[in-house]
């Protein structure tokens, strides 16, 4: 892929900023507001970043209120590492209210990703594949990029630049590091290709449109998805439109999120004989170095299982 081959070119030839660490302090201090950044992060950085979760375990980063710990973790760090692409939108004031903007670096994985590529819609991809409704922009993006296993090479890279900005002397080890990671995350993604290679035409279902960008990037069509907004309950109308895009499209399964307590979902697989199995969004589990491979391997042996199988 000429976009991981360039990437990789490019880890010696990040500059270096004029901003270091203090004599005092060995290792840079990151909080991270999802799974994916801490493990990039922690991948990046190895020993010499200490990466601290923003969310406590299972904590639902749309709903979740900060406690006094949890602020006292945000005043600590010299880095704040956020997705973008609107998800954060509900932390901006507290980081202005609690935590001294000129103390922090703030960074997005998503910054310099092409609006072109965000898609703006939760309405289902189109026959193509590709998003359908990127210049509608009918609200927020939706955010869930790191689903797509390509956007993370993107996010890796601009943690390397800002690691190699505020810790210059480490930056050479932080570029050995971000480049081992790109090549397994480049193996990840020629495995959801291989995954993809002989299906057809493959549609599927799901409860919440996080999945957008991965069926995008692998030519899945997302035929529907239940929830009209994320966390809420369909209208009577769309639901009906739902029901006849399942027989049109002979959807076999209703992929649901692990811990999902939706009755509607699982109504709707009895009504249509629709076997269920779990994708996960990767928004609240998975906090570990290791853990977006792993999550994104699981989700993988899950499309597997469903599209591949008699």
């Amino acid at each position: 892929m000429r976009l991981f081959h360039r990437i990789l070119g490019m880890l010696s030839g990040v500059a270096f900023g004029s901003l270091c660490l203090s004599a005092g302090e060995p290792r840079l201090r990151v909080v991270t507001s999802l799974p994916a950044l801490y493990s990039w992060a922690s991948q990046v950085g190895g020993s010499q970043v200490q990466v601290d979760r923003l969310l406590p375990v299972d904590a639902d980063p749309h709903l979740f209120q900060f406690r006094p710990r949890d602020l006292e973790v945000l005043r600590r760090a010299q880095v704040i590492l956020l997705n973008g692409a609107g998800l954060e939108d509900w932390l901006k004031p507290s980081l202005e209210k609690q935590v001294p903007g000129s103390a922090k670096k703030i960074v997005e994985a998503a910054t310099g990703y092409p609006p072109s590529e965000l898609i703006y819609s939760d309405r289902p991809e189109n026959e193509s594949g590709s998003s359908g409704n990127a210049d509608l922009r009918d609200g927020p993006p939706n955010p869930h990029l790191w689903l797509d296993p390509v956007f993370a090479f993107h996010g890796v890279t601009n943690i390397l630049r800002t690691f190699q900005e505020l810790a210059p002397e480490q930056g050479a080890v932080f570029a050995t590091n971000a480049s081992i990671y790109l090549q397994r995350l480049h193996r990840l993604h020629e495995d959801y290709e291989t995954f993809r290679r002989p299906l057809k035409s493959p549609g599927m279902v799901t409860v919440h449109p996080a999945f957008s960008y991965l069926c995008r990037r692998y030519r899945i069509r997302l035929v529907g998805v239940l929830e009209e907004t994320s966390g809420s309950e369909p209208g009577p109308r769309h639901l009906a439109t739902l029901m006849e895009q399942i027989r049109v499209n002979r959807i076999s399964t209703l992929f649901i999120e692990p811990n999902s307590s939706s009755r509607l979902a699982l109504q709707l697989a009895r009504d249509m004989h629709l076997t269920v199995a779990e994708l996960d969004t990767l928004e609240t589990s998975h906090w570990s170095p290791g853990g977006y491979e792993d999550g994104m391997r699981d989700n993988l042996r899950t499309l597997a299982r469903q599209f591949h199988e008699p």
